[in-house]
């Protein structure tokens, strides 16, 4: 364990889960510190296990997708991960994790209402598993369009380290650096015209382009630091307020604790990510935002680090690298 994260860390790493590639000078400036200081800073997140990597994945629009959160309620809990791996072998789930009542968080892409049933049936067929519930999620999709070959040879290096150097890159794909920074514009979009939305696994107010085809990941840890992450489901009014409205109150008022938040596309449910140093900080959160008077209930629901699985995103990728050894 490490010491628990301050405002500073917090930056760097919402900074970089909105596009992982970001330079420690952009940090630096954002931050008002020295380049070192964010270095060090960045050293030691990593070497703590709270930033595990960076990949890229394509946006939702290149395979098609929409995204998923789901609950898998167990009649107890499983004594090994048969359960969570049973789950994460299904080609639509990205990552899982048990929570502390033996049930599952899931996270996954489907492919129109057909696969969202068949997804659907086969987690509530599965043994101990007593009922289920699945919010399609409020995503920017990006955009679909063909990738060159070049694209693909820096795609390829970027795919399982994000933040590799252009030099690297260069050396790999036999490329200029001017060309390669161009690429890379390319495919992650143009960070002048961002707009604020809600993204699966990414800050609320994470700055993603409608042009971008393909998206910059950051997996991270926060357990890893000395405190205790958990999600509060918030099932609120609608008839009352706006979801906006509804994420920048929870904001507002623990501008510390929170730090991003998922919207169901179906419901008015929020499944919102807080950070605190003792468990026992959840319970006040918790019943501060019960008495918020558009707030219907609230639920505290504590996970153990999450578990990532190759889905169809990953399927994605690997048809469009063969292209390169035809």
């Amino acid at each position: 364990m490490v010491a628990a994260l301050d405002e500073i860390d917090k930056v760097i790493l919402l900074e970089l889960g909105i596009y992982c590639r970001i330079s420690f000078q952009a940090l630096a400036n954002k931050l008002g510190l020295t380049v070192n200081a964010v270095k060090k800073r960045y050293t030691k997140l990593r070497g703590s296990g709270i930033i595990r990597s960076f990949n890229v994945y394509p946006s939702l629009a290149m395979v098609e997708a929409e995204s998923l959160v789901g609950l898998v309620f167990t009649k107890s809990p499983p004594r090994s991960d048969v359960l969570l791996d049973t789950i994460g072998a299904h080609p639509m789930v990205d990552s899982g994790s048990y929570l502390a009542d033996g049930s599952v968080l899931v996270f996954a892409d489907y492919v129109g209402s057909q696969e969202l049933a068949e997804f659907s049936q086969f987690l509530r067929s599965l043994e101990g598993v007593t009922h289920i519930e699945l919010h399609p999620l409020i995503c920017e999709k990006g955009c679909k369009r063909d990738l060159s070959h070049s694209e693909l040879k820096v795609l390829r290096c970027l795919r399982d380290n994000a933040r590799m150097p252009i030099s690297e890159i260069a050396q790999q794909t036999k490329m200029s650096p001017k060309r390669i920074r161009k690429t890379i514009q390319q495919l992650f979009g143009e960070t002048g015209s961002a707009q604020e939305i809600f993204v699966h696994k990414q800050s609320i107010g994470d700055h993603r382009t409608k042009q971008a085809c393909m998206h910059s990941r950051i997996h991270w840890d926060l357990n890893a630091a000395d405190g205790t992450a958990f999600v509060i489901r918030i099932d609120w009014d609608e008839k009352t307020t706006t979801l906006h409205d509804v994420v920048e109150w929870v904001r507002t008022q623990h501008p510390i604790a929170f730090w991003f938040a998922f919207a169901s596309a179906i419901e008015p449910v929020i499944f919102s990510i807080f950070l605190v140093e003792h468990m026992r900080d959840a319970e006040p959160i918790t019943n501060s935002i019960q008495e918020a008077p558009f707030v219907n209930s609230v639920e505290a629901i504590f996970s153990y680090p999450a578990k990532r699985f190759p889905n169809l995103r990953d399927d994605y990728l690997n048809e469009l690298f063969k292209e390169l050894d035809t």
